[in-house]
């Protein structure tokens, strides 16, 4: 099967919703490369099909990825794109349990990134996992999280809308999500993952599967345990002084 064949029709499918994801790809990776100096150790949360990791991965060949989602049809996709690359590992888990991160060595990440992703997080799962991130990071890391969140200024918010309208509008001819998820149900190879899916999300769409987060379009619910965990910068895990 031609893993990384879908894993490129994955990212054309969420260009089509999300214009500018190749820009915030390319931030999020200029973030890491900044950090890690050319070689380090990074989490990707909510990986999907390892898209992200790929763009990473591109830029910085030296890096080690640990990347973790709940969906197993992506992390299948995920899996067998990088079959036989030693710099990844995939972990099958569900950032809503509270010990999804339990087998992860404190302190061991120089960077932790994640996508449009966790936006669909309710608000207190967003909080603790964010904390949980903290004692991920060693000392001097950062939490990258290129997501898109409302602007607070009416004329900025007004202006990115119209935007982004003509930029969807644009893309209008590319393949939607059902579309996408209706071709790969087609696949040979992939009933396990599909039926395991099923169980986990039942007919809900997995964009659907978890609440919106008021916390991630006010952010000052999660402000206070930001602070606690990270030392300074929301961002950014401060050194001990």
């Amino acid at each position: 099967m031609d893993w990384k064949g879908w894993q490129r029709r994955w990212d054309r499918q969420q260009e089509r919703y999300l214009p500018y994801r190749e820009q915030s790809l390319e931030a999020l990776v200029r973030c890491v490369e900044a950090v890690v100096c050319g070689q380090g150790r990074v989490l990707d949360l909510a990986c999907g099909c390892g898209s992200v990791t790929a763009c990473l991965l591109n830029r910085v060949p030296k890096l080690q990825v640990v990347g973790v989602d709940i969906d197993p049809v992506l992390l299948r996709i995920a899996r067998g794109a990088f079959a036989g690359d030693a710099r990844v590992r995939w972990i099958d888990r569900d950032l809503r349990d509270p010990r999804w991160a339990a087998d992860l060595e404190p302190a061991s990440f120089d960077a932790v990134v994640t996508a449009t992703a966790l936006h669909w997080l309710g608000e207190s799962v967003l909080s603790r996992v964010y904390c949980d991130v903290a004692g991920l990071l060693r000392p001097g890391g950062v939490l990258v999280n290129a997501d898109h969140m409302p602007l607070r200024s009416e004329v900025l918010s007004g202006a990115g809308s119209r935007l982004y309208a003509e930029r969807f509008e644009a893309a209008a001819d590319r393949e939607d999500w059902d579309g996408w998820w209706e071709a790969i149900s087609r696949k040979a190879g992939l009933a396990d993952a599909l039926e395991e899916r099923e169980r986990r999300f039942g007919r809900r769409r997995t964009h659907e599967f978890m609440p919106r987060s008021r916390g991630m379009y006010s952010i000052s619910p999660v402000q206070a345990p930001l602070r606690r965990s990270f030392g300074g910068p929301l961002m950014k895990r401060s050194s001990p002084q």
